[in-house]
């Protein structure tokens, strides 16, 4: 019985919701993503490369400038732990904070309860890792769907890709490359 009522609540809830993705509309959230990358580091004196698993925080605000195109601004936290897969062995735990732009785009009209969007962005931040301190520059994009629970709260899913590149002075520079896994709360802020 409770099941057969939370499945009707769901049902309703989702053929009643839709996207509130119109010119003029504010957008609010967050998410949080899973990465696994390939870490190749290079120095004036040796190479290496490590297995790297982390995760990234990231709050955002944007502004629909258009139907169905937003932009804004994304500040991000994101930990890092590797694994150096080379004879020296080791492991690594680093912390970044960045901010930057990011461009999304709604790909179906807004009276569905679902849509599918693509997100692109580019942070800049600063990287930490024991007493080396630097900055890194991240380039990401994704694409997935979104539910909507009502006109304004969507749950999303996102696959991507990025690419980040880290530089502490002269003395290193690192490259990740790898797939991301997020997943977002969005609040649409009607008129």
């Amino acid at each position: 019985m409770k099941k057969n009522i939370i499945s009707l609540f769901l049902l309703i809830s989702f053929s009643v919701a839709k996207s509130q993705i119109d010119k003029a509309i504010w957008l609010v959230g967050g998410s949080g993503s899973f990465s696994s990358t390939k870490n190749t580091f290079n120095s004036p004196n040796y190479s290496q490369t490590s297995d790297v698993v982390g995760i990234k925080i990231s709050p955002n605000i944007g502004y629909f400038i258009f139907e169905k195109l937003a932009i804004g601004l994304r500040p991000s936290f994101s930990k890092d732990k590797a694994q150096v897969t080379t004879a020296a062995g080791g492991y690594t735990n680093v912390n970044r904070f960045e901010i930057g732009p990011f461009v999304r785009y709604y790909f179906l009209n807004k009276e569905k309860p679902y849509n599918i969007l693509t997100d692109i962005s580019f942070q800049t931040g600063l990287y930490a890792f024991r007493s080396d301190k630097g900055t890194n520059n991240t380039f990401s994009a994704s694409v997935g769907p979104v539910i909507y629970f009502n006109s304004s709260v969507g749950l999303e899913f996102l696959l991507g890709f990025y690419r980040r590149n880290e530089k502490v002075k002269e003395v290193f520079e690192t490259i990740q490359e790898g797939f991301q896994i997020g997943i977002g709360f969005q609040i649409h802020l009607e008129k």
